[in-house]
């Protein structure tokens, strides 16, 4: 899952990372940091950005918990924009820090 998230760290179009309903005409985002830390059965991830989309970081999460379960290759990544290949959103969680 941490190298997995690598490649999301940067400038990209996230047009597959955000919900079908996002008023956002630009999906174009900046993650500055993208952290996975496993603390025993727990893993954290934490997500530092100049502006997120509508359950951009929920479908970024699921999908990084699709490929730590083998259920996809992190291989995706190099095109990662298409919405086919994100993964299902998570529950909403409450935010730490």
């Amino acid at each position: 899952m941490h190298e997995a998230a690598r490649p999301l760290v940067g400038e990209h179009d996230f047009q597959g990372f955000r919900a079908a309903d996002c008023e956002r005409q630009d999906a174009v985002r900046t993650i500055r940091r993208l952290d996975v830390v496993r603390h025993g059965h727990r893993i954290d991830i934490e997500v530092e950005a100049s502006g997120l989309l509508k359950q951009m970081v929920r479908i970024i999460v699921g999908t990084l918990v699709d490929i730590g379960a083998a259920f996809a290759r992190s291989t995706i990544w190099p095109a990662f924009s298409p919405p086919a290949i994100a993964g299902w959103p998570v529950p909403p969680r409450l935010p730490r820090g």
